[in-house]
């Protein structure tokens, strides 16, 4: 089978620099393949990296060393020697995130935010908007807010805000780092049926899930990330 995501002998360190160098090594020859069709959870104990891996994936941050290779437009690439312009162009054509805090420039109305990804892409806003709309009514955004900064709300919806804007275009990759944290039980089902529905489509996932129903509803596979005493591993 196709895999979409190949991670090779990854190590990544983290340095204090206000605290006299000091090394805090995250990943250490570190693989991790993510094929076609395939939703992967990973698993492990807070703080050990879950959340800093998808930023490597993502380009957030640079690998000590190793590979982290993509399929991008029929060519596969490594993350970790791409130029910026190549890794904004795989995010913006291939692989979508959506991480656990909000991030958008102030006083920019939260439809605008949903339908960035598309506009990026050149898709007009006359039909832009109607995809925007119908996804904050499925996250149940009250229409009074679509107008308005969404750095004025809540945590519960600024999170479905960031799940309207990664899920309002198509990626055939999605990293999600605890996309159901900070929502009730009914509009975490509707995520989970936004991202069943993804997968269904042919999208490949790589998630941080906490809550085990979740996982298991959506999880094809575990990876266990263990702390670096113990060796990471792929399972």
């Amino acid at each position: 089978m196709k895999w979409m995501i190949d991670v090779d002998n990854l190590n990544k360190n983290f340095f204090l620099h206000t605290q006299g160098e000091a090394k805090i090594p995250v990943f250490r020859d570190f693989r991790l393949k993510l094929k076609h069709d395939e939703s992967v959870a990973l698993v492990g104990p807070s703080g050990v990296g879950k959340s800093t891996l998808l930023r490597l994936l993502y380009g957030n941050y640079k690998i000590g060393s190793g590979k982290i290779l993509v399929r991008h437009n029929g060519d596969v690439l490594n993350m970790a020697g791409a130029d910026p312009h190549m890794i904004l162009h795989i995010r913006k054509w291939t692989m979508g995130y959506v991480s656990q805090f909000l991030r958008v420039i102030p006083r920019v109305p939260a439809i605008q935010v949903v339908m960035e990804p598309l506009k990026v892409r050149g898709v007009s806003e006359k039909e832009a908007r109607p995809r925007a709309e119908v996804l904050l009514t499925r996250l149940r955004i009250p229409k009074r807010l679509w107008s308005l900064s969404p750095t004025t709300f809540s945590g519960g919806e600024q999170q479905r805000i960031n799940i309207a804007r990664g899920f309002i275009a198509t990626y055939p990759v999605m990293l999600l780092d605890e996309p159901t944290a900070s929502l009730d039980p009914v509009n975490s089902r509707t995520v989970v049926e936004i991202i069943k529905e993804a997968l269904s489509q042919g999208t490949s996932v790589i998630g941080i899930f906490h809550d085990e129903d979740i996982r298991n509803s959506l999880a094809s596979r575990r990876v266990e990330i263990q702390p670096i005493n113990n060796h990471n591993c792929s399972k």
